[in-house]
């Protein structure tokens, strides 16, 4: 008999951690069914029953599998900085400065080893980012 599970999923800090993945697995841990929580951290689940497995994961946390007659009305999640190794930049600001036009990325994250910065020179002079450890 099919039972919904809803709740919420936050942080330890109890922030709200909205887009986590929220799914039902198998013993072998595939994937059975799955959803997002909202924006506002809250998600609802269909299962096959009470007995079914839990799986919480979100980027940069611990992931989290309990059984469905476990759960409350939410979960924390640890987080996992020693998962996060690398970090891609993807978005930045165009800043014209006069003779010096390109994209500019600032950013700063805790915990990481290693940050990928790259860009279009807009100017033959402008320097290309590297590699960078943190």
């Amino acid at each position: 008999m099919s039972v919904t599970i809803t709740g919420s999923v936050f942080d330890t800090d109890m922030s709200i951690l909205a887009n986590a993945n929220v799914k039902e697995i198998n013993l072998a841990g595939a994937t059975i069914a799955g959803v997002k929580t909202d924006k506002n951290g809250k998600f609802a689940i269909v299962v096959a029953s009470k007995d079914s497995w839990l799986q919480f994961s979100f980027v940069g946390y611990q992931t989290e599998t309990i059984q469905a007659k476990d759960f409350g009305s939410y979960i924390e999640l640890t987080t996992d900085v020693e998962s996060l190794d690398d970090a891609v930049v993807v978005g930045g600001t165009k800043k014209d400065t006069g003779d010096n036009t390109g994209l500019y990325v600032i950013m700063a994250i805790l915990g990481l080893t290693t940050v990928y910065f790259a860009f279009k020179k807009e100017k033959p002079n402008t320097p290309t980012p590297k590699k960078v450890k943190v």
